[in-house]
């Protein structure tokens, strides 16, 4: 997809990545096909959540050949062979900032950031959530449960505008 020209540079996003990339016009080809990326690898898929090791769990953000590349719960990328791969998750739910229940497919507000995503997948106390506006790791970023409230909950004006103590 191009977003915009200038001058002898035209900037396109990737369908499957939602990255940047600087390209020539010249080097550019009018295509009709989409790229639908590799999804899916034997057991694993884009998606799933994966137990590297006893203190390294990920969510898969990209298929390759022979490896994963994965989102660890602290927030780096990283990349995982295929046998390094113990297991994969189930999604469990946590608690928010107010204690309120959330689970998957839930919308929450990051207190933090100010920013909004749906819940992927929960680890522990960990979220994955996808905002399509985040660019990297195709809009999945992960943070902790107490960061976040419930969309739509109560009290979130007062947590917004009263600084939060530790």
């Amino acid at each position: 997809l191009v977003v915009r020209v200038d001058d002898n540079v035209a900037v396109i996003v990737a369908d499957t990545t939602y990255s940047e990339m600087k390209v020539r016009p010249r080097d550019m080809q009018l295509c009709t096909e989409m790229n639908s990326g590799v999804d899916s690898q034997g057991m694993y898929q884009i998606g799933d959540v994966v137990e590297v090791d006893q203190q390294t769990i990920g969510f898969i953000v990209r298929i390759e050949r022979e490896s994963v590349r994965i989102l660890t719960q602290h927030g780096k990328t990283q990349s995982v062979r295929n046998n390094a791969i113990a297991r994969k998750l189930r999604c469990g739910q946590a608690l928010d900032s107010q204690q309120n229940f959330v689970r998957q497919k839930n919308i929450v507000n990051v207190l933090d950031s100010g920013s909004q995503g749906e819940i992927k997948h929960i680890w522990r106390h960990f979220l994955f959530l996808f905002n399509r506006c985040h660019g990297e790791n195709g809009g999945i970023f992960v943070v902790k449960a107490r960061n976040t409230i419930l969309a739509g909950a109560r009290n979130f004006l007062r947590i917004l505008l009263v600084p939060h103590q530790d």
